[in-house]
């Protein structure tokens, strides 16, 4: 058991008795002969006798150990009046879609006279099923044959989570509504923090300028984790136990806010290691490269939107983890929402604020708290226009 909590493997590459490393199981229980003589015993019995130590029993123990706390986890289900059912699949190392289970229900904590006194929110993750028909109707069977197989009713479901897909989340013939045809009152929810994720995402890439910024980002984190002597040079400098450079991942937004933390508060640092890749460096590909990164982080624009990206992204964060707790209920959900809404729209309104911090660091490492002046075409007028066309002639109006 103490393996499982862990998340440790139980098997080694080689289990003979010579073998150096034999696996965390049979480790463990080498370290028990010591102490506990009836092992000792057992495991002298000799070849051909039975130990209970081969990969079946390995496998038998496992299995055993989670009918037990499946059984422990359903018998507490039962109890409640009403559950909700939280799915999604993923691909196992077989490429078999696999489809998880997990149950959401209230325990009631009762007192000596057994009157309710607390209600606490738990989530139990139940196991995997292969999922061999992809449709609406096949996850529909299937979650109704799990939640039969647990002994449970199904009438007594009043929720029901998955993804955003057509064929989860349709109004019409989607798992949702089959899942209505069992139970009328197991009202479908969307994840608030996978509805978080999807909207940043989206946000991210809806301005061009947030898409370069990125880009700038990512290739900085390339460039230092490609060469280990580059990488070197960088840690070096940055302060001893200070967060490194991370990777920006498209899909899950909370990484673009553990990618520009570093950046944000390690700037010069960043600068002056790049600045110290071209002075030191013999490679024209490598000078070349840390040239232009130097040149767009110099940028006035770049450091602006720096600034207000990484504070955005920090209030965000917050409110996703606390979305992702597993005691979080929809009034609070509903609340930390409104929250950060509000605190957005009064970001919105402190530009000054944000140009003010911006020109704080770029005047650290004698960045000019200026725009690049563009140009900017003139569209044709059309006969039946009123007014010329009228565009933002300045660029910090324009970015912001």
């Amino acid at each position: 058991m103490t393996l499982g909590f862990q998340n440790l493997s139980f098997r080694g590459h080689n289990e003979k008795i010579d073998s150096e490393n034999r696996g965390n199981f049979l480790a463990v229980i080498d370290l028990l002969v010591i102490y506990v003589p009836i092992l000792s015993e057992l495991l002298q019995r000799g070849p051909k006798k039975i130990n209970y130590l081969s990969a079946t029993i390995q496998n038998e123990i496992i299995d055993m150990i989670a009918k037990c706390v499946k059984k422990s986890i359903i018998s507490d289900v039962q109890k409640v009046p009403f559950f909700s059912y939280i799915t999604d699949t993923t691909q196992d190392i077989r490429k078999h879609y696999q489809m998880s289970q997990i149950i959401r229900y209230v325990v009631i904590e009762k007192n000596e006279d057994n009157k309710p006194i607390k209600l606490r929110i738990e989530e139990s993750f139940l196991g995997f099923c292969l999922l061999n028909d992809h449709s609406a109707s096949g996850f529909a069977d299937q979650i109704v044959e799990n939640i039969k197989n647990d002994g449970l009713d199904i009438s007594n479901l009043r929720g029901q989570s998955y993804d955003g897909a057509a064929v989860m989340a349709g109004i019409y013939n989607g798992v949702q509504t089959k899942i209505k045809a069992h139970s009328s009152l197991a009202e479908y929810i969307h994840c608030n923090a996978y509805n978080l994720n999807l909207v940043l995402n989206d946000t991210m890439t809806a301005s061009i300028e947030i898409e370069i910024f990125f880009s700038i980002i990512q290739k900085l984190y390339v460039y230092f984790t490609l060469s280990g002597k580059r990488w070197k040079i960088l840690t070096d400098i940055l302060p001893v136990g200070g967060v490194t450079l991370k990777k920006v991942c498209s899909t899950r937004w909370s990484s673009c806010h553990q990618a520009i933390s570093p950046i944000r508060f390690n700037f010069l640092n960043v600068l002056k290691a790049l600045t110290k890749i071209i002075l030191l460096s013999k490679n024209k590909n490598e000078i070349s490269e840390a040239k232009q990164l130097v040149k767009s982080l110099e940028s006035f624009s770049f450091v602006l939107t720096l600034v207000f990206v990484s504070d955005i992204l920090r209030k965000v964060d917050g409110v996703s983890q606390l979305l992702q707790q597993r005691d979080i209920d929809l009034h609070k959900a509903t609340g930390l929402l409104q929250t950060l809404t509000s605190s957005l729209k009064i970001i919105r309104g402190n530009f000054s604020e944000f140009f003010t911090e911006a020109t704080n660091l770029s005047k650290t490492w004698g960045i000019t708290p200026t725009f690049k002046n563009q140009r900017y075409t003139k569209k044709k007028m059309f006969f039946d226009e009123l007014c010329e066309d009228q565009r933002l002639k300045s660029p910090g109006k324009n970015l912001k």
